[in-house]
């Protein structure tokens, strides 16, 4: 509500040969003070987040997301839209948002925290064939390697292979 106002304080009336007109502002102006809407909005969801407010963050970064459609900030807002589904136990629509991000922003940071989320839940679920695609997707994924997740996913899916592999031990026969 607040961004559909600041467009009407920022766009002016003009009266030519009689008939008003609308023209907006400088749209630059127009974007930062958008984006300044949606960081405070952001801020806000955060801190709902952080106080257990998992609806109220929600719609907080849904909003963003729904305004923003691109770029970093929506980048965050669907990745932190799927946490408050995942902690509010909705898993299955969880793991669409947490896909989205991952299919809409490939080279965004939170793409490889979606995708280590996304094996969490697969893990959790008993997947391990999908848990170790999403952890092997991860260690693939040039812009995964600097980041926490890459070295999680590694610890991870060297856990999954290493108790794959592990046999039990054989007794050994008493030869006396």
């Amino acid at each position: 509500m607040l961004l559909g106002k600041s467009d009407k304080i920022l766009s002016k009336k003009v009266v030519v040969g009689g008939q008003t007109e609308t023209v907006q502002a400088d749209s630059a102006v127009i974007s930062a003070e958008k984006m300044q809407a949606l960081d405070s909005l952001f801020t806000t969801a955060r801190a709902d987040y952080h106080k257990g407010e998992i609806k109220l963050a929600y719609s907080g970064f849904k909003q963003i997301y729904e305004e923003s459609k691109t770029g970093t900030i929506a980048s965050e807002a669907l990745y932190w839209m799927g946490v408050c589904l995942s902690d509010a136990g909705q898993t299955d629509k969880a793991k669409i948002v947490f896909a989205r991000e991952i299919k809409q922003f490939p080279e965004a940071s939170k793409s490889c925290a979606a995708l280590i989320k996304l094996a969490n839940i697969a893990g959790a679920e008993g997947d391990q064939k999908l848990q170790k695609q999403y952890l092997q997707k991860i260690l693939g994924t040039k812009s995964c390697s600097d980041s926490n997740e890459f070295l999680q996913a590694a610890e991870m899916l060297e856990t999954i292979l290493n108790g794959d592999t592990v046999e039990e031990p054989h007794p050994v026969a008493d030869s006396s």
